[in-house]
């Protein structure tokens, strides 16, 4: 399967017109809220300690929010719209996305833990020689390469727990190293294209950050969808709202009929959903029976004054043919 990096960014770019604000809302929230609640214990005299377990906490929220912030961007590659209110949805299973989260930390700092205990040993002894001074900065390369390497393997494991909140974390771990398999060079070379945004982002006082967060998710998003061989939405009606009625996808509770935006969401998802034209596997594609037919009495029309326009049909934004061409 070619996927194109280009194309993936313009599919992202495309989905973000119009939604732009809930994702900008929903990251101002991710980084504000553990930043002011650690501010706020500070001002207040709080001890080193109390600091310190204040901050741990606040860690661990900002890592369910940022499921939550993928949840957003999924559910707009998906079903074409999203709310900031899914931010908090994630909350429902903190234990197995807080589990999570340490997984995917301890593949970012564990790799270069042999480093870090081999400069204290060898500082302790006497301070780092020519020698030892090598070999730490070897110890580094190799870690770094090592991070980076699991840093890809687990990039989609939040999105797998999304869809299957219910599976083991361990099982979400190997699902998104198997569905990366194949594809880490590119999912790398996507990595490393937002360091610019991000160099840039921060250097605007974080107001940058607000753009680029919501493209970077939202792109992640997309090359989740396509790592699944996805090809596009189809929406169903119930009595409890418009769901996507995609294989595997779990319902977050997000649209129902006592939802008081109910009505335009549907009406957004409608006309702004977008389709990846992208060949699907045949384990996505479920038949779905047809209905039986019931037998029934012609009824011979009756003229009527009033003329109904006949339906186009829904109207979805689609890319172009050659998405995924070679």
């Amino acid at each position: 399967m070619e996927i194109k990096l280009k194309n993936i960014k313009s599919a992202a770019k495309n989905i973000l017109l119009g939604n732009y604000g809930q994702l900008m809302l929903a990251v101002a929230m991710y980084i504000l809220i553990p930043t002011s609640v650690v501010s706020l214990f500070e001002s207040a005299g709080a001890g080193p300690i109390v600091s310190y377990v204040v901050s741990t906490i606040m860690v661990v929220i900002q890592g369910i929010l940022s499921a939550g912030l993928s949840l957003i961007a999924l559910s707009m590659a998906r079903m074409g719209f999203g709310h900031f209110r899914m931010l908090f949805a994630p909350f429902k299973y903190t234990d197995k996305f807080f589990f999570l989260s340490v997984i995917n930390a301890m593949a970012g700092y564990f790799p270069f833990l042999p480093a870090a205990i081999f400069v204290y040993i060898s500082s302790s002894e006497g301070g780092l020689d020519s020698g030892n001074f090598i070999i730490a900065i070897l110890l580094i390369i190799l870690g770094f390469a090592l991070a980076m390497y699991l840093t890809v393997a687990l990039s989609v494991s939040r999105f797998v727990m999304i869809d299957k909140p219910m599976t083991p974390v361990i099982e979400c771990v190997k699902k998104s190293v198997e569905l990366i398999k194949g594809q880490k060079v590119k999912m790398l070379q996507l990595q490393l294209s937002f360091i610019g945004w991000f160099l840039l982002g921060m250097f605007s006082l974080g107001v940058g950050m607000l753009w680029v967060m919501p493209y970077y998710y939202e792109t992640m998003a997309v090359f989740y969808r396509q790592l699944r061989n996805e090809q596009q939405v189809f929406f169903t009606v119930s009595v409890e709202g418009l769901k996507p009625d995609v294989e595997g996808v779990h319902d977050w509770g997000v649209v129902t009929d006592d939802t008081p935006l109910s009505s335009e969401v549907r009406a957004e998802a409608t006309e702004t959903s977008v389709v990846l034209e992208t060949p699907v596997s045949e384990e996505t594609v479920q038949e779905k029976p047809e209905p039986p037919h019931e037998a029934c009495t012609p009824v011979t029309p009756v003229a009527s004054e009033e003329t109904i326009p006949e339906s186009n049909g829904d109207s979805m934004v689609t890319l172009d043919d050659s998405f995924f061409e070679d």
